[in-house]
């Protein structure tokens, strides 16, 4: 890859990173109404979806909405942070070529990001600080690491 190829993809990522930083930002920065109001409503959409034929009550589709819902925060963190962790990992790739420090570098990347984010969101009206959404933070940049690793292996071997 010219240098000049390897420079405009740097830039690309830079700007996406920043982007998917502060769309993980303004989510954080929801107060606790607004970010349970976005929850439930995901919740109640997915049991709609998945209970749609069935004779349930709806009491019964909010009971299942409000016991998805929990799951749901976490899967959504873990989602969050693999795109994140994904796009710290490729851009890394742009500077170093062992798949251990691109991984090593993004995963500290997200876990100073994750640790700011909830320290950001402890001064939002009804939010606080969880270490478990760190720990799923975590995890989903590791996962995302862990396939890109082998998505860099598989294509290095091929050359």
């Amino acid at each position: 890859m010219s240098k000049r190829t390897r420079l405009f993809f740097r830039i690309i990522l830079v700007l996406l990173c920043v982007v998917w930083q502060g769309f993980i930002f303004e989510l954080s920065a929801e107060s606790s109404g607004g970010s349970s109001a976005r929850s439930e409503g995901v919740s109640e959409m997915i049991v709609e979806l998945f209970t749609g034929g069935k004779n349930m009550t709806d009491a019964e589709k909010e009971a299942l909405a409000e016991r998805i819902e929990p799951p749901l925060r976490t899967c959504a963190h873990m989602f969050c942070y693999f795109v994140l962790g994904a796009l710290y990992f490729l851009l890394a790739s742009t500077f170093f070529g062992k798949l251990v420090k691109c991984t090593l570098l993004s995963l500290m990347g997200v876990l100073i990001y994750a640790i700011a984010d909830e320290v950001h969101q402890y001064f939002v009206p009804g939010r606080s600080m969880q270490m478990a959404d760190i720990f799923a933070d975590l995890f989903g940049a590791a996962v995302a690491a862990a396939l890109l690793c082998v998505a860099f292996y598989i294509t290095r071997k091929r050359r």
